[in-house]
């Protein structure tokens, strides 16, 4: 009977020592599965993404022109130029028009927000989509915090509530998003100075905002 067991248990070790072999091999094991999948490719991503988001460069693209871009990685007007985990830039051949997306992915899941940042000229403007991994799709949303230009200036240069402020929204990395305030050729400015930088910073669920005091 002890013999018996015995020989069941050495069959038994030695059955795990060859599917963990196997898996080691074929590269299915838990860790090397996570290292695999704990991000979304952003070419897949890039491929979801509207034409739309290229209607503010100055040339444009066409849908057979966006395939071959994926395929090959650049195409009659466009080149990729810049990819990793998180980042896809695609520079215009000809012109200084520039594309960037970004993924700011959910810390427990695959879900997330796309922003593409479009630069064209002296000219920046960002847009977002929610990612749902389940469905692969992306939905057209603004979860960026709209800014006063109070917010950059001191409570005694106070302007009016009726102020309607022009704002950048630029990445300075792949996680932090920095909010500034046009005031060049703005007489509202001729006389007040910006005190405030304001960074938002992504922490896997949602923006984390920071005021930064540049002057007193």
């Amino acid at each position: 009977m002890k013999k018996a067991i015995l020989f069941h248990i050495i069959i038994l070790l030695f059955t795990c020592k060859l599917v963990s072999q196997n898996n080691e091999k074929n590269g299915t094991t838990k860790e090397t599965s996570y290292l695999t999948h704990d991000y979304k490719d952003m070419k897949a991503l890039f491929n979801l993404s509207p034409l739309s988001i290229f209607n503010e460069t100055t040339e444009g693209i066409t849908l057979s022109e966006k395939k071959e871009l994926l395929k090959k990685g650049e195409s009659t007007s466009w080149k990729i130029t810049n990819k990793n985990k998180t980042k896809l830039t695609i520079q215009n051949k000809n012109l200084s028009s520039q594309i960037t997306l970004y993924f700011l992915k959910n810390k427990d899941n695959l879900d997330g927000v796309l922003f593409t940042e479009i630069e064209n000229g002296r000219n920046n403007n960002i847009h977002s989509w929610k990612y749902i991994n389940k469905s692969e799709t992306l939905q057209k949303t603004n979860i960026l915090k709209k800014y006063s230009a109070n917010d950059f200036v001191r409570k005694e240069e106070k302007l009016p509530d009726s102020y309607q402020p022009l704002l950048y929204y630029l990445f300075i990395d792949d996680q932090t998003i920095e909010v500034s305030l046009h005031t060049f050729m703005e007489k509202e400015f001729e006389t007040r100075e910006i005190i405030n930088k304001i960074f938002l910073k992504w922490n896997g669920e949602n923006f984390v905002e920071k005021i930064e005091r540049i002057k007193e």
